[in-house]
């Protein structure tokens, strides 16, 4: 996937502005300059949300009503498209394909594209939700039928839970036989996943030059082994009145280079992170949904050293690429052939 052109209307500080992009854009500018609310935008159009708010509306220049991000891309094979996304300060939200609606189930499917952030060190040192979310990206980057799977797990889940707040013991029986197959696929699914982030970091390390490595644990069970964990929970769940197994819930862990990623560097453990998001690059590459990866203000906590290994990485990826960065284009190592994009104050 290639992003051509990104227009913005009233989103943050920006009344209306237009950008172009090439197979290499790097965005620089002060704080405050607007660099991350392009990579924002383009997160809104393509995936139909913000990585910084979890409420668009927040996103709503002052003074309007209503904003609108519109992206358009090359999908391969003579295919383009242009995908919208559309919000106003009452809630109500749209999305579009070629102007027609779609949900963001059919966007996510469509659209291949790849943002690390600040945040992604919260990946690794963080909440184990950072990190299943990212395995599921993976997962999903793998087999784009995981989004069914996760979806019908997701309304196990709503199920169970109203079951057990309305204190209704007689169906969970059945919930729980039918989630059994639910719960295994994921776990197989994410177990693939994490092997071929595994062996695509090992490949960026060794690229970067760096005795660097990473290993994911997660729980592991399918079939038999998940229907006498449920069972055996059944009771406390009920006394509780909410679920306490199952894969929404795993605590998968993240260990670099031997040592808990919390003992780390906040250098190392930020270099970690990026090289983990540059796994992914290659697993949708790998599986055919070549993506546009997107980094936006991804240096701050890393020295000289590992700054420039991060850009020369970059520079190698065979994918399009959106760099933001608040110093000057000509410091460190920049990737040849950059689309420049300076903002001002």
């Amino acid at each position: 996937m290639h992003l051509e052109h990104l227009l913005l209307r009233n989103f943050r500080k920006f009344d209306e502005i237009e950008f172009s992009f090439g197979g290499r854009t790097l965005i620089s500018g002060p704080n405050g300059s607007g660099k991350t609310t392009i990579a924002e935008a383009c997160a809104a159009a393509l995936g139909g949300k913000s990585f910084r708010t979890a409420d668009l509306k927040e996103c709503i220049r002052e003074g309007a009503d209503h904003a609108f991000v519109k992206a358009t891309v090359d999908l391969g094979g003579l295919e383009r498209a242009s995908f919208t996304s559309g919000f106003d300060r009452k809630g109500q939200k749209k999305l579009t394909r070629d102007g027609l609606t779609i949900s963001r189930r059919a966007l996510i499917g469509a659209t291949s594209f790849v943002l690390c952030t600040q945040e992604d060190i919260e990946m690794v040192s963080g909440s184990p939700k950072r990190r299943r979310d990212f395995i599921d990206r993976a997962a999903m980057g793998l087999d784009r039928g995981y989004i069914d799977i996760a979806s019908q797990y997701l309304r196990f889940v709503k199920q169970k839970t109203a079951l057990l707040r309305h204190e209704r013991k007689s169906g969970l029986k059945h919930l729980n036989e039918a989630a059994v197959p639910l719960i295994s696929a994921i776990r197989n699914r994410r177990g693939a996943a994490a092997q071929a982030i595994i062996a695509n970091f090992e490949k960026v390390a060794r690229q970067a030059g760096l005795e660097l490595s990473i290993a994911i644990r997660m729980p592991a069970e399918e079939g038999d082994e998940v229907r006498k964990r449920l069972h055996d929970r059944m009771v406390r769940e009920a006394e509780r009145g909410c679920l306490l197994y199952g894969p929404h819930l795993d605590d998968i862990q993240m260990e670099l280079t031997g040592r808990a990623a919390k003992s780390s560097s906040s250098g190392e453990v930020a270099f970690g992170a990026f090289c983990l998001r540059l796994a992914e690059t290659l697993l949708l590459g790998d599986a055919g949904w070549p993506p546009l990866f997107i980094a936006d203000e991804i240096f701050s906590f890393m020295d000289r050293d590992r700054r420039d290994r991060a850009m020369t990485l970059v520079g190698a990826l065979p994918f399009q690429t959106v760099v933001t960065s608040h110093r000057p284009a000509g410091e460190g190592s920049v990737p040849g052939d950059c689309t420049l994009i300076s903002l001002g104050e």
